[in-house]
């Protein structure tokens, strides 16, 4: 990653009870990430019981220095199982 697109990041923030979703067949995800998204890093933050993940895209605009990083919201849908009606689990 270049200087000039270093600060083009934002991180997606997963509940550690959420993790095992990201996994499941019959999740989907709605909104995806940029298709030039590339991987930065991960961390646990156990005091918020969260696992955050840092992203890098030209498409973010550049987060000046000392700024919060913003999220990326990922959405996701449960896909209705066989034999229900609401897709609930």
């Amino acid at each position: 990653m270049s200087d000039a697109n270093r600060n083009q990041v934002r991180r997606i923030v997963i509940g550690r009870e959420l993790i095992l979703d990201l996994f499941d067949p019959q999740t989907r995800v709605v909104n995806g990430l940029p298709e030039d998204a590339t991987f930065v890093k991960w961390y646990n933050r156990p005091e918020c019981d969260t696992f955050e993940i840092m992203i890098q895209s030209e498409t973010f605009t550049p987060v000046e220095q000392g700024e919060t990083v913003p999220e990326y919201d990922l959405v996701f849908e449960d896909m209705p199982r066989i034999g229900t009606e609401s897709g609930m689990r």
